[in-house]
């Protein structure tokens, strides 16, 4: 997206043998500008602060439009795709003023 910046971040999680992929999380931080509009849209209580259930709402929402992008997660190997299953659910957290999914 042009006008949101997000820091990245991906943890491979192994399984014990260390022979096998079993999952890949990301965490994507929000550049303040993008949070403070994400936070004018779901503070629905206009307290400045999002409480647990508004967290919800802005992770439902970015869970159901990421899914058409496949959550900007392409897996191959071999020059092959690999499918993958979607994540089930997303976390918001917000942080020094950062979105946080």
């Amino acid at each position: 997206h042009p006008h949101v910046f997000a820091e990245a971040r991906l943890d491979v999680i192994l399984s014990e043998d260390h022979q096998s992929v079993t999952a890949l999380r990301h965490l994507w931080r929000f550049d303040d500008l993008f949070s403070s509009t994400v936070m004018m849209e779901f503070d629905k209580n206009s307290d400045l602060k999002l409480d647990d259930k508004e967290l919800k709402d802005v992770a439902d929402t970015v869970h159901s439009s990421l899914a058409e992008f496949n959550y900007f997660q392409l897996v191959t190997q071999d020059g092959k795709d690999v499918p993958m299953v979607p994540p089930p659910h997303l976390m918001a957290n917000f942080d020094n003023d950062q979105l946080i999914i």
